[in-house]
């Protein structure tokens, strides 16, 4: 009996197979399909990233785009950023202590004429014009180590203003500001003649 039941169901399996053929080829084509679209969508996911580089980005019409762009600054206008800080600092403490300490210094030359006619008040001028020359001095030191221009123009202003004070003192026997005019020169010359300063200025 169980030899009949298998050998029947044998028959009867390969019967099936027989008849309805489609049925198992469907099912390997649903196999094959699902498959091709499991690589496909691998394909797809792995080639996604690559084609999102290659992408290039076109600004759209009236759009403003600001590209930050880091300027080369020379050592030596970096060197004469650095002065005029450390001459800002200077100012303005001097600035302060003129400001702090006008009555005292008013008591203490009141010998002198013109200081006992304006008294306190002489020196809290000096103190407030030292204070913003110190402000003036570290914005100046500011635009240079950024690379902005108004800075290089306002130094050689400067400059320029200063080498008819240096004659007039070297003329008065204040042998000591040659040193200070050469100093200046010098700086009018790089500031104004070089190409490197012009071209990280530009």
């Amino acid at each position: 009996m169980l030899l009949l039941n298998r050998s029947t169901q044998l028959v009867i399996a390969l019967f099936n197979r027989l008849i309805y053929p489609s049925k198992h080829t469907y099912r390997g084509d649903i196999m094959a399909k699902s498959t091709a679209t499991k690589s496909k969508r691998t394909k797809s996911t792995r080639t996604k990233p690559a084609a999102r580089l290659t992408k290039k980005i076109t600004p759209v019409q009236g759009s403003s785009i600001k590209i930050s762009v880091k300027k080369d600054i020379p050592i030596l206008i970096k060197v004469l950023a650095v002065t005029n800080f450390i001459g800002a600092a200077a100012n303005m403490v001097l600035g302060l202590i003129f400001i702090l300490a006008a009555g005292f210094m008013a008591n203490l030359l009141q010998e002198i004429p013109f200081i006992a006619k304006l008294g306190s008040t002489l020196f809290i001028g000096l103190g407030i014009l030292l204070f913003a020359m110190g402000i003036l001095s570290f914005f100046i030191g500011r635009g240079l180590w950024l690379g902005q221009n108004w800075a290089r123009i306002t130094l050689i202003v400067m400059h320029v203003l200063g080498v008819p004070f240096g004659v007039y003192s070297i003329i008065m026997g204040n042998y000591v500001s040659i040193i200070s005019l050469m100093l200046s020169l010098l700086v009018l010359g790089y500031l104004i003649l070089s190409e490197d300063v012009k071209k990280a200025f530009a």
